[in-house]
């Protein structure tokens, strides 16, 4: 999107397919999908991108799932595992993986994600939720939750939000395409402060 000139398609034949975007330090990066790599765009230009302007995730060759921009640090989520990049200037691609920066856990769907307090929040492909600090995980999901979405079929479309209310920060991961009972849910509310769940549910009367 051009202020200017609205929205226009991104033609570069550099370009590739890409589940996911984050911006960082002037660059536009993307997964490039159902590969091991990521990309970049040239400096302040979302429409031109480089044949060379790419990297490959490096701890383990398992497809990039997700790039975001986590406080000004590059976080590459990948299937079964993770990986902490950082702007050093390189030449073609100014990206490196910090010294120590690998995850041994990957990311359940592209969108499972969401980012509050401070924090990234997001499913492992384990089919547990965790709170990331850097390279640490600490899980936040319960037992039960885990059981529950053990049994859903459904997850590659799973997605990750982040909401404020009466003081409350609360995230939230729902699985649109998930066929569960009615009495069941297929969207579940972490209440950051006090740490409980809860399920979310809507009727259309």
């Amino acid at each position: 999107y051009d202020a200017s000139a609205g929205f226009r398609i991104i033609t570069d034949t550099d370009f590739h397919a890409a589940n996911t975007v984050t911006y960082l330090d002037g660059f536009f990066l993307f997964d490039r999908a159902n590969t091991p790599q990521f990309f970049r765009s040239d400096l302040l230009a979302g429409t031109s991108y480089d044949p060379l302007a790419f990297a490959t995730k490096e701890s383990k060759s398992d497809h990039v799932q997700t790039v975001l921009n986590v406080k000004q640090v590059l976080h590459v989520l990948g299937v079964t595992s993770s990986e902490l990049w950082a702007n050093v200037g390189a030449a073609n691609f100014p990206f490196q993986r910090l010294p120590g920066g690998t995850i041994d856990r990957g990311i359940i769907a592209p969108h499972a994600t969401a980012q509050e307090d401070q924090a990234l929040f997001l499913i492992g492909e384990d089919r547990i939720a965790y709170r990331v600090s850097n390279t640490q995980l600490t899980r936040i999901s319960t037992h039960a939750i885990e059981q529950a979405w053990q049994k859903y079929t459904s997850v590659s479309n799973a997605f990750g939000l982040a909401y404020s209310w009466n003081g409350h920060k609360f995230i939230v991961f729902t699985f649109p395409t998930q066929q569960v009972p009615l009495s069941d849910t297929t969207s579940w509310a972490y209440d950051i402060s006090t740490g409980l769940w809860h399920e979310k549910l809507s009727y259309d009367l």
